[in-house]
């Protein structure tokens, strides 16, 4: 056992096993790839980022489902606003856009 120990530690010094990284254990040549302070504000950007971008494409998706759905019975190109104003379709719109409105002020808090 001992005889193998020691050529074990002869090939370590041979190798040079410190030249790679993943065996350095020298702390003051290691570097996080980010500082722990830096690390929690890019997280919180990262979120911000991410809730708004969720925020949009949720939206987004939302009005084409709805938008699909109501065109084989709506007209949503209505010009005259009299018209649109007694249609089924403003109050449909207006409920989803109540709708739309809590979940957003719901998911933002």
């Amino acid at each position: 056992m001992e005889s193998m120990t020691r050529i074990f530690t002869k090939k370590c010094i041979e190798y040079s096993y410190p030249e790679h990284r993943y065996m350095l254990t020298d702390k003051s040549k290691l570097k996080l790839p980010n500082d722990l302070s830096d690390l929690k504000k890019k997280q919180e950007d990262h979120h911000k980022s991410e809730q708004v971008n969720v925020l949009h494409r949720w939206r987004e998706f939302l009005v084409g489902e709805i938008a699909d759905k109501l065109k084989s019975q709506h007209n949503f190109f209505e010009e005259n606003s009299e018209q649109y104003s007694k249609s089924h379709l403003k109050r449909i719109i207006l409920r989803f856009e109540f709708i739309m409105n809590a979940y957003l002020r719901n998911f933002v808090r």
